[in-house]
């Protein structure tokens, strides 16, 4: 029964009951009461398995406050998988062209530090090719085989995005002369 419990108590009681195992009640308890005190809005809790809850506080007149619990999880994980999508191939899952313009900026103004960088084209000859007589399914497997292998091929440095169609770009910084 959590009737009359005071906010410690009952995240105390979820804590040990499995509910939130991570959370740290003191922490949380001095952040929530600060947030009480405070401006109105949210406040972010992870609870098991990825689970968030939004906490929104909204005052009483009689001075008290009333505190609403909300299970925003799937909202977070849509806006998540947006912000993957908007920098992000949905058929390689390697970088686009946006995450590519970015990071060619950050190695370009970084160049007098880390030294010379180098930007690779990759073009599969004659795609079209694989996609009319095998199909898009083959050719789609195709290119996420050649992603594979070009990330396998790169150090943790370089930047490997799908361009375009059957295009590839290779951002590698720093690079040795020899």
């Amino acid at each position: 029964d959590v009737n009359g419990m005071t906010a410690r108590e009952l995240l105390t009681h979820s804590v040990g009951a499995g509910q939130a195992p991570h959370l740290d009640v003191e922490h949380f308890i001095s952040d929530f009461e600060a947030h009480l005190a405070g401006v109105m809005g949210s406040i972010f809790v992870e609870i098991r398995d990825g689970q968030t809850l939004a906490l929104t506080r909204q005052r009483m007149e009689n001075g008290g406050s009333v505190v609403i619990a909300e299970d925003i999880t799937d909202r977070r994980k849509a806006e998540e998988r947006i912000r993957h999508l908007a920098h992000y191939d949905s058929l390689t899952d390697l970088p686009n062209r946006t995450y590519l313009h970015d990071a060619l900026q950050r190695m370009l103004s970084d160049m007098r530090r880390s030294g010379p960088l180098a930007i690779l084209f990759v073009d599969l000859d004659q795609f079209k090719q694989v996609n009319d007589t095998l199909g898009h399914p083959r050719g789609d497997e195709l290119l996420r085989a050649v992603a594979g292998r070009l990330r396998g091929l790169l150090r943790r440095s370089d930047v490997v995005a799908r361009f375009g169609g059957d295009e590839f770009v290779v951002l590698q910084s720093p690079v040795r002369s020899t």
